[in-house]
């Protein structure tokens, strides 16, 4: 409201609602929160998305940023909160046509099925592994309209270990989650693949030494991406790689 200049609980004129829409449709091409960043390479390897090449959103159970912090809310408080954002994130996910919605973490994975979003069926028990710091984890699906879902109890840019288990969440994404991005509207397509989508984003140099080798072992081209449409604009970028 601020931002806008209008004033706490008012109603936003269109011309402003369109305003805030675009700023949210446009959020991945200025500066993202670093929470992102953690999660970008799973992304890549996994299902051949990236959160820069525009082909993927975050959405939200609550549309608020609270003060104090989610955790340290009352049960009622966020209960509430839940209750009241329900209605909206039930209208994205029957409007938005999204095939594939991915949870990450136990508070997720609780908040969407106390929301009445999906129930979950456990598929896997994920041990740890001492070697690499990965902590077990449960991996989950569910299905709505259409629609998949997979989650996961690890918070993987959160918690202790959880950054060790994207391999292995990437080789559960690609079991389960790109037969999800085969088909729009019941017709086959081909699987993404992780090399042809312009814009991908490599957050570190393991991200980045996995995408040229994959461009190595699994394909014959001689570039990256299609240099007859890239317009000038960089196909791939990464950061702190060097």
């Amino acid at each position: 409201m601020e931002s806008l200049g209008a004033s706490a609980g008012a109603a936003l004129s269109r011309e402003e609602a369109v305003r805030v829409v675009e700023h949210c449709a446009a959020y991945f091409s200025r500066n993202p929160y670093h929470w992102f960043k953690k999660l970008d390479p799973m992304l890549i390897t996994g299902l051949g998305r990236s959160y820069w090449s525009g082909d993927v959103c975050h959405l939200d159970l609550v549309q608020w940023a609270t003060d104090p912090l989610w955790s340290s809310l009352t049960d009622v408080q966020r209960n509430e909160l839940l209750r009241q954002d329900q209605p909206f994130l039930l209208e994205q996910l029957g409007q938005e046509r999204l095939r594939l919605v991915l949870v990450n973490g136990r508070t997720a994975l609780n908040g969407v099925a106390d929301a009445g979003v999906v129930a979950w069926e456990q598929i896997c028990r994920v041990a740890g592994d001492p070697d690499t710091g990965q902590p077990a984890f449960d991996f989950y699906r569910g299905e709505r309209a259409g629609c998949v879902f997979l989650g996961w109890s690890v918070n993987v840019p959160n918690q202790h270990g959880g950054l060790a288990a994207r391999s292995t969440l990437a080789e559960l994404m690609v079991e389960h989650g790109r037969p999800a991005l085969t088909a729009v509207d019941g017709a086959a397509g081909p699987q993404a693949d992780p090399l042809a989508s312009q814009g991908l984003h490599c957050t570190d140099r393991p991200a980045l030494i996995d995408l040229l080798r994959r461009w190595l072992v699994n394909t014959d081209r001689p570039t990256l991406g299609d240099t007859s449409r890239f317009g000038g604009r960089p196909w791939m970028a990464s950061r702190r790689v060097v």
